[in-house]
């Protein structure tokens, strides 16, 4: 399979990730030997080959603006906290996550949430324990009613506390998914602290990487299959509204990411995406 193209030269070759230059804003063919601006070149770009981004169906002024900036802020130097590294047999386009206000924001949701739900969490432990024969601590909190002097260990010193083992069972069942979406927001609350949204493109392969240091949520795509690069809404909500995300659509599958970065940052990459994955299309 050939390696992964990023546009068309104006003399109809493609031309690879290898010869795109991103930082300078030029690609290099190598058939014609003509070195051409990556605006010109994003200028022409579509998705799947159907007319250019800005004709999309339905695609509203407001979006409009936003493709624009993309592609704009693509072809100057990457904003503070991006960065484009050419390691010579492939290419990895990086944003940082950090951002202090939405921390601070998924900070007090994170301790609101996860408050709430520990407490819960606590007495359903409680009660596993009292039913495993294993001796509860005294500062260790129990579940209300069914106290007394019953058969089993007792909790805290005050005789046996737990609940019957259908309701044990229930309320593990039931804090489940609220458990998750704690888990959830911790996570994405550290990676608003110091992480990362990467791309890495080799050859035909490509990886979206979100995360921590070497630690996160890692997806493949084929860099050749790509039709289209979108500035979409993301599947989550903040204050009410849906936040703004990438995705990449292929043939077989759709990449949503970035919901976490800034905005300035997500329309950088999003922008740099477009430029070197989506072909110009054929004349």
């Amino acid at each position: 399979m050939p390696p992964a193209h990023t546009t068309t030269c104006p003399c109809g070759a493609r031309i690879d990730i290898d010869d795109i230059n991103v930082r300078e804003g030029v690609a290099l063919c190598r058939r014609c030997g003509r070195l051409s601006r990556l605006a010109d070149l994003a200028g022409g770009q579509s998705n799947g080959g159907s007319g250019g981004d800005d004709d999309r169906p339905g695609l509203s002024k407001k979006d409009q603006a936003e493709e624009r900036k993309a592609i704009a802020l693509a072809q100057g130097d990457p904003p503070r906290g991006c960065a484009v590294r050419d390691y010579g047999d492939r290419v990895t386009l990086r944003a940082s996550a950090r951002s202090l206000g939405g921390a601070a924001g998924l900070a007090f949701f994170a301790i609101f949430w996860n408050g709430i739900v520990g407490v819960f969490l606590a007495i359903l432990i409680s009660s596993i324990m009292a039913h495993l024969g294993v001796t509860i601590p005294a500062w260790f909190p129990t579940p209300i009613g069914n106290s007394g002097s019953g058969s089993g260990s007792g909790g805290g010193g005050g005789g046996n506390s737990n609940m019957p083992l259908g309701m044990t069972i229930f309320m593990a069942l039931f804090l489940t998914p609220f458990v998750l979406i704690g888990l959830t927001v911790i996570g994405a609350l550290l990676v608003t602290l110091a992480g990362r949204v990467e791309v890495r493109l080799r050859g035909p392969g490509g990886e979206v990487f979100t995360g921590v240091g070497p630690i996160g949520w890692k997806r493949r795509f084929d860099a050749d299959a790509v039709e289209a690069v979108l500035l979409t809404d993301a599947d989550i909500e903040e204050d009410g509204k849906k936040k703004r995300a990438i995705a990449i659509e292929t043939n077989t599958k759709t990449l949503k990411f970035a919901s976490l970065l800034p905005d300035q940052r997500r329309l950088w990459l999003g922008g740099a995406l477009k430029t070197m994955l989506l072909p110009l299309p054929r004349r």
